[in-house]
């Protein structure tokens, strides 16, 4: 596991791919990924081992949906740990930044969670305007955004990431 208290702390944050519908009496919560989500991971994980992604460990909601979005990247990187998270499932954008938080020694996190707190998130840590210019019409199912976080010096510094890629199903761009 890669480590580092300076410099550029690297976010890969994912939203599940496509679920389908509750069946009756299921909970929200035990919702699956649909043959189009499953679909949708393959390839959003194929474009990021061709970016080169490669996070030192895997966050992930403990949801079925997103247990099920992560276990396509688990598969491609065999040797990252991944840990599952009830706080990600009803967390909101601040519940999120501090497990990001806790685990700042790493050189990069990637978490698998939900909207809109991924896109509340994204915000939170590019600002509303450079958010809205890498995901303008929100943050997409099955979408992936690289964010670079520069440590800060202080610990009560405003942290502020930049977009260095954005990879849906369908589209896929380096900042």
């Amino acid at each position: 596991m890669n480590s580092s208290t300076s410099g550029v702390f690297h976010i890969y944050l994912m939203r599940h791919a496509h679920a389908g519908p509750p069946k009756p009496g299921q909970k929200d919560f035990d919702r699956q990924l649909d043959a189009r989500g499953r679909e949708e991971v393959a390839i959003v994980a194929r474009q990021a081992e061709a970016f080169g992604l490669h996070p030192a460990m895997i966050l992930t909601s403990a949801a079925s949906r997103c247990r099920e979005t992560a276990a396509e990247f688990e598969a491609l990187f065999p040797d990252i740990p991944t840990e599952t998270s009830d706080a990600l499932y009803s967390g909101s954008a601040d519940t999120y930044l501090d497990l990001i938080m806790r685990h700042q020694n790493l050189s990069s996190l990637m978490i698998v969670g939900h909207n809109p707190v991924m896109e509340e998130l994204t915000e939170l840590l590019m600002g509303h305007d450079a958010a809205g210019s890498v995901i303008p019409y929100g943050f997409p199912t099955a979408g992936l955004i690289g964010l670079d976080l520069e440590r800060p010096a202080e610990a009560q510094a405003k942290l502020t990431a930049k977009a260095s890629f954005l990879i849906t199903p369908s589209f896929s761009e380096a900042y």
